[in-house]
């Protein structure tokens, strides 16, 4: 078999693969916007909404950071060498693996109920120590707190799942949770005498379901619920080696959303909504097109990585970036130049307003400018973790976040003065020397999507360290057509909006009309992941029709 047809059956598998993914999380995420929006219309961007995303964010960044970003990566390399040694090996390490997982959530969480005020005053400086929104985040933290514990656990299943060739299944926890949020707002908000609280209560809720499923679904495979010791095995100890390291490198994106929430707070009441807001549909085709890659990536990079291979390992990376490439630059373009007409048919109802709409969309086309680097990133990271070296994203990732705090503090502007001094009243002073622009809670979004350019081509550079080569043969061709196609596109949309038609039919016709554009603007510029989909699509057909009687 030539290289030509071995690069193509393996590009319609990562088609097959991300298409499992992709499938359950679109659904998620058309779920997650449904949620956004009946939490917009019921809290609008004001005091409550700013405090609970406050509150929600400090359990999600627990999950982010120790499940998903770093024990769950570093744990699929490890659980993948395992199950080629032995069934035995590999339940010995998920046993190890799990009490890992415990041992750091549950004292983190049950340190939070006990210092939820100071996690709030420390996560949102802007908020005022004893101030209103401070408590009500406070008391919102310690309901939703149970779910860091929850999440972390999902998480490590799911890279089970995945490393066990299910994909499907480990994407169903979030379709649950936002199943269980949008629930709790319209069925139990008049259980509260603040609803929001019944929006804590259904997180928690989600939360059970998801982990009592997923881990019986482990348990069918071979797995399960059995503790063990965190250095109990030989995978076990290779798993805590990779995990601190792998806790920096595969952060970088959330420790920047949690800098993010630190430096609104400082701003214009209603900025850590806009910022939540946008980062909600910033995070669609993040979520559908980046972590269905990554989810695909990793089980099979750390296969070849496993065999030694390095020359087909790069040419898988390089496959998986095309695909990324042609999947984000579009959907870039289209929030860059769309946003408005996007953000006011998602969210512009009941107490979210006009000015909210212009708010937001400033913040989604800044987010949107480092949609490809940010994709990117998260599936170069994978490499890495494969290849069982976490030290490089290690150090890029703490030189972006610095950057980002650089890039942000200029791009802001003066913050209002924040009350009681010291360290909080020093990043004030510090911000009104640095501002170079005044962009509000916008420069912070570009801060982010300025950092990840950095941190994305720094990896590439590092590549050769650990054996790997980006073919620029392979990936060039994919950007430049896609930058064309998506020019087309763009086109089109700025067209649309000079007729004025009323949002919902804008994007109505807009949406799809554009993905059409591009669709053929790509194919006529030859670019083979549109035949390679075809072929995808057409098989799949083929088998619904063998179904049928």
């Amino acid at each position: 078999m030539d290289r030509t047809t071995s690069q193509n059956l393996e590009s319609r598998s990562v088609a097959k693969a991300t298409g499992i993914v992709g499938a359950m999380t679109l659904a998620s995420r058309i779920l997650g916007m449904l949620r956004d929006m009946v939490i917009a219309s019921s809290f609008g961007a004001s005091l409550v909404s700013d405090a609970f995303f406050v509150a929600f964010r400090i359990p999600n960044f627990l999950r982010r950071v120790v499940a998903e970003g770093s024990l769950a990566t570093a744990f699929v390399p490890v659980f993948t060498d395992e199950l080629h040694r032995s069934q035995e090996a590999a339940r010995k390490t998920w046993g190890s693996a799990l009490a890992l997982t415990l041992l750091i959530t549950l004292p983190l969480t049950l340190a939070g109920f006990y210092y939820a005020d100071t996690v709030v005053n420390f996560m949102a400086p802007g908020f005022g120590v004893g101030s209103e929104k401070s408590e009500l985040a406070s008391s919102l933290l310690i309901v939703m707190l149970p779910y860091a514990v929850l999440v972390s656990i999902i998480a490590l299943a799911a890279s089970g799942l995945n490393a066990l060739g299910s994909f499907a299944l480990p994407s169903l926890p979030s379709i649950l949770l936002n199943i269980a949020m949008i629930g709790s707002i319209l069925l139990g908000g008049h259980l509260f005498v603040r609803p929001v609280f019944s929006l804590a209560a259904g997180v928690v809720f989600g939360g059970v379901v998801a982990t009592v499923l997923l881990l019986l679904e482990m348990r069918s495979k071979g797995f399960p619920l059995r503790l063990g010791m965190p250095w109990g095995s030989e995978g076990s100890r290779r798993l805590f080696r990779l995990f601190l390291p792998a806790l920096i490198s595969s952060s970088l994106y959330q420790v920047i959303v949690f800098i993010n929430s630190f430096l609104a707070s400082t701003l214009e009441e209603g900025s850590i909504s806009w910022l939540y807001y946008a980062e909600r549909m910033f995070q669609f085709p993040l979520g559908v097109f980046a972590l269905a890659l990554s989810t695909a990536a990793l089980p099979r990079l750390s296969v070849l990585a496993s065999r030694g291979n390095d020359a087909e390992m790069s040419r898988e990376l390089c496959l998986f970036l095309s695909w990324i490439t042609v999947l984000t630059v579009p959907a870039a373009f289209a929030l860059i130049g769309f946003a408005e007409p996007i953000t006011s048919l998602m969210y512009e109802r009941g107490s979210f307003g006009a000015d909210s709409t212009l708010q937001t969309a400033a913040a989604l086309s800044c987010f949107s400018v480092g949609l490809w680097t940010i994709s990117a990133h998260s599936v170069v990271v994978r490499a890495f973790l494969a290849k069982k070296n976490s030290t490089i994203p290690s150090i890029v990732s703490i030189a972006a976040i610095l950057l980002n705090i650089a890039f942000a503090l200029m791009l802001m502007g003066p913050t209002r003065p924040i009350a009681g001094g010291g360290f909080f009243g020093l990043i004030s002073e510090v911000q009104a020397r640095l501002a170079i622009f005044s962009f509000g809670h916008s420069g912070i979004a570009l801060a982010a999507s300025l950092s990840s350019f950095f941190s994305f081509y720094a990896l590439i550079a590092f590549l050769p360290r650990v054996g790997l080569q980006c073919y620029f043969e392979d990936i060039m061709p994919p950007i430049i057509k896609s930058f064309i196609a998506s020019m087309f596109m763009l086109a089109l949309l700025k067209g649309l909006m000079l007729l004025n038609m009323p949002r919902l039919l804008e994007c109505l016709i807009g949406i799809p009309l554009g993905a059409i554009v591009y669709f053929i603007a790509a194919h006529l510029l030859r670019l083979p992941h549109t035949a390679q989909a075809i072929e995808v699509i057409q098989e799949w057909r083929a088998g619904r029709r063998e179904l049928l009687p």
